[in-house]
């Protein structure tokens, strides 16, 4: 399900205005320390406490990630301590951005890829992403150099000046779920319009653990256990120890135990972590903890770009 966000330089135009235009999330900025436009604890604090959560983003420059390798892990570095002392967890990942129209060229795009993998060499491949322009954010998934992505409209448009998307990336910027669209004003603060095109796109609060449990649903996780059950019953497969009706009988077990807890909601990660090891042992446990994640990082309808008429406002 989609959900509406926004990122913003000014302000902050506070967590109650935000709430009240019936924002979800918020793209924030760390960058060198000192800008103004960076994420403060305090702003962090006011957000989390009203459940908007935090996307983080590291742009220093337009520019910066023409610096190649050595750029990406001082950026990761400072990005990492700046993060971590607004209160993000553990196992969240941090979006960089390559907020030029040259990214698109091939041979610049390479020193972004290389800032990238400067950067996981700090954070881990699993936490870096890219902000960028389809083709951008196409071609660091494509080369494994970022496992995260949030595309611009700015410079994805093709020769017909219609946008593309690419259809893996976890956050659109200036698109509605529907439609191209412009910037709004909340509280007199300039945003661009987000939306989050999976359950796990990064977010994060103050509080909040980085494991994928902490957002999982319930009919995501019955899902997730349907999922693994399918894998390893299929035709000529026995994937785990025991028979096949032994399989079906223990994944049955687990779905119920899943729904015992209620419908849709949050669950207690070390509770259902623990279920699930009990129900299933930690063979398929583990096995299920890689379907949900999988799942959850990946858009509804990943597979081609699609296309939408529109402008292509500009990441500030």
């Amino acid at each position: 399900m989609a959900r509406f966000g926004v990122d913003y330089v000014g302000g902050p135009p506070g967590a109650a205005a935000l709430k009240a235009a019936g924002v979800t999330f918020v793209c924030r900025y760390v960058s060198t320390p000192g800008n103004p436009k960076n994420m403060s604890r305090a702003e962090v604090e006011q957000l989390s406490a009203a459940g908007i959560d935090i996307v983080t983003n590291y742009e220093s420059t337009a520019g910066a990630m023409k610096g190649g390798s050595s750029a990406g892990v001082a950026a990761a570095k400072s990005a990492l301590a700046q993060a971590k002392a607004c209160g993000m967890p553990d196992g969240r990942p941090i979006y960089f951005s390559a907020d030029l129209e040259e990214f698109n060229k091939p041979d610049v795009y390479r020193h972004a890829a290389d800032f990238c993998r400067g950067a996981a060499s700090v954070l881990g491949i699993e936490n870096v992403g890219v902000y960028g322009s389809f083709w951008v954010c196409k071609r660091a998934l494509d080369d494994g150099v970022a496992k995260w992505a949030w595309q611009t409209t700015a410079w994805s448009s093709d020769k017909h000046h219609h946008t593309m998307w690419e259809p893996r990336a976890q956050i659109r910027q200036n698109w509605d779920g529907a439609h191209v669209v412009g910037q709004r004003n909340i509280n007199k603060v300039t945003c661009d319009v987000d939306t989050a095109l999976t359950t796990n796109f990064g977010q994060w609060r103050i509080g909040m653990g980085g494991d994928w449990f902490d957002m999982a649903t319930l009919d995501d996780l019955k899902r997730a256990v349907r999922d693994v059950l399918n894998e390893g019953t299929g035709a000529g497969q026995n994937t785990w120890a025991g028979t096949n009706k032994a399989l079906l009988h223990t994944a049955q077990d687990a779905v119920n135990e899943i729904r015992s807890h209620g419908g849709g909601s949050p669950l207690d990660p070390a509770a259902l972590a623990q279920h699930l090891s009990d129900l299933l042992g930690p063979v398929l446990s583990a096995k299920v903890a890689d379907a949900i994640h999988h799942r959850l990082s990946q858009p509804a309808n990943s597979g081609s770009s699609r296309t939408e008429r529109g402008a292509e406002p500009q990441h500030d």
